[in-house]
């Protein structure tokens, strides 16, 4: 009897819950009454956030309004990015905004990035009102979300943040960085003034004002950059005086030439043929020793990275196979090397290799005495193994061996020797593999990193964008040459559905040292792309940057904190 009793009991109480449990998941409604219940509220929460549950907006506005999990509840809103939650966010930030206290600061700024997530227009001017009258959480927020919006009503007011003196740099770096997202003509100025903005502690905008100016691009930021160079920018040269004359006795002067230094690297940076004629003419300048010797080497490497015609590489070229009037002029060449490189220069790598072939260049030292020097002959050999097919591989192995190139460079830990038995190790691959992209694709993965970095170029050099698959997966590889050409091939080659996949390693890395410098590279050639193809409007770039967020992380440090809402 007890037995049976047993069973209804199960059958009675057990079951139903059973069904139930098994009739499925909570549906969208569940998860919205759950809300209500600050037992099931943060659950809740995190469901409406990851589902971007509209169905949620009213009983998340109830929340802020009642002041229940504020914070949350108005971060929620910002993730869902319905405009019907406008209106409310607006009147909640008129009423907290000017209190004084750090946890209305925090809400204030919860509240600017909430609705510049939303990206409504409608919330500008009261954005704009935020940027005067927030605390200092709540003005970077209100900064930060007018970027996001990318409404050009916002400019002046940036611009009059990034101006302004007595404002913190945490503040007018927000302001800069937003200039860019706006794309702002008419800020390029006040973006070439920022490239100097220094506190005194370390902390300056030059990285800021250098991405906004090149996510601006074209003929408004070239001719702000020389306009700067030339030192014709107004609040650029006050500011130099002002350095000028602020300068403690007995420390070195802030010189001139580090405005002309910056705006040149700058032009450099934004990898436009357009810049080619004014850089080409400070060439010519520096040829005749009418620069100061650290503003021509400055322009050699922005050359490097300006997409240059036949005819001004045949000229650069022309000045590279002369032989060097004195050890001064031997770093030039290395650097010029690297402009055939990026510009993919094959024209005249015969004249290349007899320059290496013939060796050191013997020239009078400091000391007035004649020396070996092996630079000249490195620095050919270098873009004869990057550039050089199968065809000049025997030529270049007996040269690698011959002994003539060997000087020690000073200052130089690798060994000449070992240098070019790694350019060595490309001319190989290339007599392996010629013109088979299927071997040079293959070469991607050998244990042989110069077999791995000779594949990037070539790969990066058949306009096949299908390549992208395979060099992405060598990203990470432990070895800054291989690295670099994971660049060059990813500039040449990058296609709309890589960037997620390229924002998120340049997120994730751009903070870690021993990817810092291809990275930072990395993200203005992302901004760049994303320029030329029309994919860096707020919608487009927050959709780009969404899709990389969800995407797995390619940290190899230590786990750090998850993102907030400014991340």
């Amino acid at each position: 009897m007890r037995k049976a009793l047993g069973m209804l009991l199960i059958i009675a109480f057990v079951l139903p819950t059973l069904l139930i449990a098994c009739s499925g998941e909570k549906t969208e409604a569940d998860w919205v009454d759950e809300l209500r219940d600050k037992r099931t509220r943060d659950n809740a929460l995190m469901y409406v956030q990851q589902h971007k549950t509209k169905q949620a907006v009213p009983a998340l506005l109830r929340l802020v309004e009642k002041k229940y999990g504020t914070l949350k509840a108005i971060y929620a809103l910002g993730i869902i990015g319905d405009e019907t939650a406008v209106p409310k966010l607006i009147e909640e930030l008129k009423l907290v905004a000017k209190k004084d206290s750090m946890d209305h600061d925090r809400m204030t700024e919860q509240l600017c990035m909430s609705l510049g997530m939303i990206g409504a227009t409608a919330s500008v001017d009261a954005l704009i009102w935020a940027v005067d009258n927030g605390g200092e959480m709540g003005r970077a927020g209100a900064i930060q979300a007018l970027g996001m919006i990318g409404d050009p009503r916002a400019t002046q007011k940036l611009i009059e943040v990034v101006k302004n003196e007595k404002e913190k740099i945490t503040i007018r770096h927000y302001a800069a960085i937003a200039l860019g997202k706006l794309k702002a003509d008419e800020a390029a100025d006040t973006l070439v003034y920022a490239l100097l903005v220094d506190d005194g502690t370390g902390l300056n905008l030059f990285r800021d004002g250098q991405l906004s100016l090149i996510q601006i691009g074209g003929k408004a930021a070239r001719e702000a950059l020389i306009k700067g160079y030339k030192l014709e920018n107004a609040d650029a040269m006050a500011l130099v005086e002002k350095y000028i004359k602020e300068t403690k006795p007995g420390a070195p002067k802030f010189k001139v030439d580090w405005l002309q230094i910056k705006a040149i690297n700058v032009l450099g940076e934004m990898r436009d043929a357009g810049n080619a004629p004014f850089l080409m003419g400070e060439f010519d300048k520096g040829v005749k020793d009418d620069l100061v010797y650290e503003l021509f080497a400055k322009v050699m490497q922005s050359l490097e990275r300006t997409p240059l015609g036949k005819e001004d590489l045949a000229k650069v070229a022309k000045i590279f196979l002369q032989k060097p009037r004195s050890t001064a002029y031997l770093n030039e060449r290395e650097i010029l090397s690297r402009v055939f490189i990026f510009n993919n220069y094959q024209d005249q790598l015969n004249d290349f290799m007899k320059i290496a072939a013939k060796g050191d260049l013997t020239l009078k030292n400091a000391m007035g005495k004649n020396q070996a020097f092996s630079q000249w002959c490195v620095a050919a050999a270098n873009v004869v193994s990057i550039l050089g097919d199968d065809k000049l591989a025997d030529e270049f192995d007996a040269f690698s061996k011959s002994g003539k190139c060997d000087a020690a460079i000073w200052g130089l830990k690798t060994p000449v020797k070992e240098i070019l038995n790694n350019f060595n190790e490309r001319m190989q691959a290339s007599k392996h593999c010629k013109a088979d992209m299927a071997c040079w694709v293959k070469a991607l993965q050998s244990d042989k990193w110069q077999w791995r970095e000779k594949a990037l170029y070539v790969l990066g050099n058949s306009s096949n964008q299908a390549y992208m698959d395979d060099i992405i997966k060598v990203m990470n590889y432990p070895k800054e040459e291989v690295r670099a050409g994971v660049l060059y091939a990813v500039s040449r080659l990058m296609r709309t559905e890589d960037m997620p996949t390229l924002i998120r390693f340049w997120q994730d890395q751009k903070i870690n040292k021993e990817f810092q410098k291809i990275t930072e590279s990395l993200g203005y050639v992302l901004f760049i792309k994303m320029r030329e193809l029309k994919l860096d409007s707020p919608n487009a770039r927050k959709e780009l940057f969404e899709k990389a967020q969800k995407m797995k992380s390619t940290k190899t440090a230590k786990k750090t904190v998850a993102p907030t809402a400014k991340g």
